[in-house]
């Protein structure tokens, strides 16, 4: 009796470790990897903006206002509708996060296009001066404003992500596909 008692645990473990590797495989791809990519794509699209620091690269800082604008006027939406006062908080707070970080991308797009504008004038591009100690800082300012407002909206985005993954959770057929 012993021993299959002992053979039937071994096979349950056999059995079930691949399974709960597959869920936490799942788990990982579907909450954590969506959120983990936007990271590099702003890491990505930061570099980018730093390589490209003669071109115009205002679509890229434009287009993150709009969605960071967007998520966060989701964000205070949903927060107003909850009922729970913890969670109003925490989505209210990513709302914040977002609508910081959709400031400091216009910013950022602006100071770009004052650094294109500049580019231009003649008396700019031939004064070493100038473009040695007031260019090269801003165009370094679009680069960090541009980074710290992406990290900013990741962070958001991760809470987010967390809480809604939570509430998702609280049905028992949440991953029920049929």
């Amino acid at each position: 009796m012993l021993i299959v008692r002992a053979t039937k645990r071994l096979l349950a473990r056999l059995l079930l470790k691949p399974l709960i590797m597959a869920g936490d495989l799942f788990n990982f791809l579907t909450e954590k990897l969506p959120v983990l990519l936007a990271l590099f794509i702003s890491v990505g699209f930061s570099l980018f903006v730093l390589a490209n620091y003669s071109r115009d690269t205002t679509t890229i800082t434009n287009t993150a206002f709009v969605v960071m604008a967007t998520l966060a006027a989701m964000a205070f939406s949903y927060s107003r509708s909850l009922n729970a006062k913890i969670l109003r908080d925490r989505m209210l707070y990513v709302g914040e996060r977002l609508f910081h970080s959709s400031i400091l991308m216009i910013i950022a797009s602006l100071l770009k296009y004052l650094l294109l504008l500049a580019a231009q004038i003649e008396g700019v591009k031939a004064n070493e001066f100038l473009s040695s100690y007031i260019v090269v800082p801003l165009g370094s300012l679009v680069v960090i404003f541009f980074f710290y407002a992406a990290l900013n909206a990741h962070t958001a985005i991760r809470i987010a992500n967390d809480e809604l993954w939570k509430r998702m959770r609280r049905h028992k057929d949440w991953n029920h596909l049929w």
